[in-house]
């Protein structure tokens, strides 16, 4: 499946670093040598990688046919690109008030 993917590339990535960093309170999670915009925008191009996957996963859950084992299969891979997911909502501190921490 090919679509638009709005972070497509590096370019797209740094542009939305650039866009977060002038919110205040994503800049009130940077540390010394690390600015939170940047892993915030590398995080979200990988959920979108992760999203576009889901997307192509999916409908192959629809073919009636399916062995078992397929479907196991493909419940698997999906289940991994969720894993991604998981990591890159976790990783950016801006996030992290989703699992209770700080």
């Amino acid at each position: 499946m090919s679509g638009y993917r709005t972070l497509a590339g590096p370019g797209e990535v740094a542009r939305l670093a650039s866009i977060l960093a002038r919110s205040p309170k994503v800049r009130t999670f940077d540390s010394e040598g690390e600015e939170e915009a940047p892993r915030l925008a590398y995080s979200l191009g990988d959920i979108e990688d992760s999203a576009t996957t889901l997307l192509q996963l999916l409908p192959r859950l629809m073919t009636d046919s399916m062995p078992p084992a397929e479907i196991e299969e493909l419940l698997h891979q999906i289940g991994e690109e969720f894993r991604h997911i998981l990591y890159h909502v976790r990783d950016p501190r801006y996030f992290r008030y989703l699992f209770n921490e700080p």
